[in-house]
């Protein structure tokens, strides 16, 4: 589990708190939760943890960094986490190595928070290619410090051949619909719903301009116009409508 304490001074600290510990989910022998580093991001905490992984005979090593998310530093939640479909393990984050002469094929510990960099999160982490203990066993462990590089918001996506995502209702504020996706290989329109459940007029998925290629700053258009002035303040949802893309996220903004 993790623990937290804080501290103004260095000196005096609050008593511990448990704000993250392995569930149900998490097989038997990645259940030993060892650091958390974690970052601010928009408005919520990403934390990456590192798992001591108990070693079946069947796998030779170690996994790497987990990840956890939280709105208040006293509660973090293992959401974002997928299951994979061999037995339910959780997909990791930062991948270690993929053969033995790789500098971090056993372990990687996240170093401090990430940061954000232009247009990326940049991910700080040391390795090893020797397993946990390997010097007690006269074995080299090595070490070297990698850099794992994100584009923003990649965190997560939703990844489609051909569908549609409906949006939670949400008060539109700013004045133009910022969209970071993938759509090199086809393309994504935006519906905007209204109140009633209907597509605005205007807004439709008829007059949605198609969204092509790939940028984590596309600008949505309707006839040509980014302009959603007229519905601010007005509650609205967003049905995205993809085509062999990625959507990684989406943010209203002003305008100029």
């Amino acid at each position: 589990m993790v623990l937290q304490s804080e501290s103004d001074d260095f000196l005096a600290w609050t008593p511990y708190g448990v704000i993250m510990r392995p569930d149900e989910q998490d097989p038997p022998w990645d259940r030993q939760f060892y650091n958390m580093e974690w970052m601010p991001y928009e408005d919520v905490y990403l934390g990456f943890i590192a798992v001591y992984h108990i070693l079946p005979a069947w796998n030779p090593r170690p996994p790497p960094a987990h990840r956890g998310w939280t709105r208040s530093i006293y509660n973090w939640h293992s959401a974002g986490w997928a299951l994979v479909e061999s037995g339910g393990h959780r997909q990791v984050f930062v991948p270690t190595g993929p053969t033995p002469d790789e500098f971090d094929w056993a372990m990687i510990y996240v170093m401090q928070h990430p940061i954000v960099v232009g247009d990326e999160i940049w991910i700080y982490y040391i390795g090893y290619a020797g397993v946990h203990w390997a010097t007690r066993r006269n074995e080299v462990q090595g070490g070297a410090v990698g850099l794992a590089r994100l584009r923003l918001d990649a965190f997560v996506s939703i990844d489609a051949g051909e569908g549609t995502l409906t949006t939670k209702r949400m008060m539109m504020s700013g004045d133009c619909l910022v969209v970071n996706a993938d759509a090199s290989l086809g393309s994504l329109a935006v519906e905007v719903m209204g109140a009633d459940g209907e597509a605005v007029a205007g807004y439709g998925k008829a007059e949605a301009d198609p969204i092509t290629g790939d940028s984590v700053r596309h600008i949505a258009t309707w006839n040509g116009s980014p302009f959603l002035r007229d519905l601010k303040g007005k509650p609205i949802a967003l049905r995205f409508h993809l085509d062999r893309c990625k959507l990684y996220s989406f943010a209203f903004q002003a305008g100029e």
